[in-house]
């Protein structure tokens, strides 16, 4: 490597763990990373310890005794000494990064995020098989599993084909069928997800580690419906649709939204892609355009709106899960709740971390926690179903 391209390469490394470097310097550290396997190991040692992991502290400041410019002229001595593999050392890894696909390394780079976010329709994906129906008596219903032939209630019939659960008014043939409304419920596990059709033609897409209560028939005036944890909503226009999440009720007509609302995290989030939705919690309401998100926070009360990037909050429905900026306990229960793990930290200051980056949801969780590492984050150990994290 040249030396002049040695010396861009370093100021942009500094520039990531400032989190201070334009989207085309990321493109720049990204396409040199995909030139090879060694890059992205040479960039690991740098930014772990080699060069800047000694010189920043916890939270990504650069301490101010730090000579900058022998940092730099340190980096650049690493990057020139660099040797170059052989062609068919250089094919094997070329195949070996192919397996790796599904986590962009570049994409962790520690960056902010633009101020005003596009809001774009995107197709649903049925989702992996791990959910389960319980009925108003109880009993229990494996989705994975081969579905009755005849399952239903008062006025409800249920179909499910190819991921998703289909609500169907039943065919009376002239009897009269009873009446009342019965509470349903489909629960998914960890790395599960399930779509659901009402019978009012809403599809709810719901994420991994959640719960969606719902009638088997709505009323004449309004449309209820609880959720703990996460899920998309596509509700047909009617009568009021309401979504009851953690103290916080969400109302529509007929719109296009996501709700976070997870028991163990510290705030429920609802975002909007489409029309408008009005959003309550102890006794606020906020309205939301598209391309914005309301936040009610458990610990202080407070219900704040601000604009995102929509498509980022709801990426999970496409098998992706993107992180903008956030701590990296929040980045671990998120991968906890996908991986069936649970993250053990031996200094809770590790926590601290901002995290931004994009994580592919099939991607083996080994792969994507040494991605973390390499963007500058703390190191993980796995056993079992524990992953411990350290400094």
């Amino acid at each position: 490597m040249d030396h002049d391209k040695a010396r861009r390469l370093a100021t942009v490394m500094i520039k990531i763990k400032l989190r201070k470097a334009s989207p085309e310097e990321q493109e720049m550290l990204l396409a040199w990373l995909d030139e090879r396997e060694e890059n992205r190991r040479l960039y690991k040692r740098i930014i772990r310890g080699e060069g800047l992991g000694d010189h920043f502290c916890l939270e990504n400041h650069f301490l101010q005794s730090v000579d900058l410019d022998q940092v730099t002229e340190n980096i650049i001595r690493k990057l020139t000494r660099q040797r170059r593999p052989n062609v068919f050392r250089l094919a094997r890894r070329i195949v070996a990064a192919a397996c790796l696909a599904g986590v962009a390394v570049a994409s962790y780079l520690i960056l902010d995020a633009p101020d005003t976010p596009p809001v774009a329709p995107v197709e649903m994906p049925s989702g992996t098989f791990k959910a389960s129906l319980i009925l108003p008596s109880g009993e229990q219903v494996n989705l994975e599993e081969a579905f009755p032939d005849e399952l239903t209630l008062a006025t409800t019939r249920f179909s499910n084909d190819a991921g998703r659960l289909s609500l169907h008014e039943r065919e009376t043939s002239g009897e009269e069928l009873p009446a009342g409304t019965e509470l349903c419920r489909v629960v998914t596990s960890a790395g599960g997800q399930y779509h659901v059709l009402l019978q009012d033609g809403t599809e709810i897409w719901i994420n991994a580690a959640s719960e969606l209560e719902f009638p088997s028939t709505f009323s004449s005036d309004r449309r209820v419906v609880r959720l703990r944890g996460e899920a998309f909503f596509k509700v047909e226009p009617g009568v009021p649709f309401i979504v009851e999440s953690g103290g916080v009720e969400t109302r529509v007509r007929g719109t296009s939204f996501n709700i976070h609302a997870y028991e163990e995290d510290e705030a429920v989030a609802v975002t909007l892609l489409t029309g408008r939705v009005e959003v309550s919690a102890t006794e606020k309401t906020v309205e939301l355009l598209p391309g914005t998100t309301a936040t009610w926070s458990k610990i202080t009360g407070t219900l704040t709106s601000k604009k995102v990037y929509a498509e980022d909050v709801i990426s999970w429905r496409d098998g992706l899960f993107i992180f903008t900026g956030e701590e990296l306990e929040q980045v671990t229960r998120t991968l906890a709740r996908w991986h069936g793990v649970r993250f053990i930290y031996s200094d809770p200051s590790v926590k601290r971390h901002l995290f931004t980056g994009r994580v592919n949801m099939e991607e083996a969780i080994d792969n994507v926690l040494e991605s973390i590492t390499i963007a500058g984050g703390p190191r993980f150990h796995v056993a079992g179903d524990a992953v411990y994290v350290s400094k």
